[in-house]
């Protein structure tokens, strides 16, 4: 009974592990997952070292931004980097910071939740909003003119 456990439960880690290495959506949990910590020790060790919050999550938001968009592009997505990609890449990230402002606000003042359910609710949101946002910025071709 134990062993089949043991053997049952084995075969799901391989198979989620597989599942995180060959699939865009298990590629981008991990990356996201990845720039997610490193964002957090880069604001929070900027500002418990005296930077201005407005300037931290400036330079978290410049810095962590860039590197999802090389993780993104080469192992998510396995595409070669671009300049029009990286512009878009940023661009879709602003617009993921004003949606997520909008959303907590929607959700906190708007329906009165509190931030304990509203965050979870906008967290599902934004990697959605995410995914589809970094998959278009970094896989959209331009079309040559006709």
């Amino acid at each position: 009974m134990i062993l089949a456990a043991v053997r049952t439960l084995s075969s799901l880690i391989g198979r989620t592990l597989i599942f995180a290495r060959d699939s865009q959506a298990g590629r981008y949990t991990q990356v996201g997952g990845l720039c997610a910590v490193a964002n957090n020790i880069l604001v929070i060790g900027l500002n418990l070292a005296g930077g201005p919050l407005p300037l931290t999550l400036t330079i978290g938001f410049v810095g962590v931004t860039a590197l999802a968009y090389v993780l993104h592009s080469l192992y998510t997505f396995r595409v070669a980097l671009s300049t029009a990609a990286m512009v878009r890449f940023y661009l879709a990230n602003v617009g993921g910071f004003c949606l997520a402002a909008a959303v907590m606000a929607m959700l906190c003042r708007g329906m009165g939740l509190g931030a304990p359910i509203a965050l979870p609710i906008t967290t599902v949101v934004m990697f959605l909003w995410n995914f589809v946002s970094a998959r278009y910025a970094v896989l959209r071709r331009v079309r040559a003119p006709a």
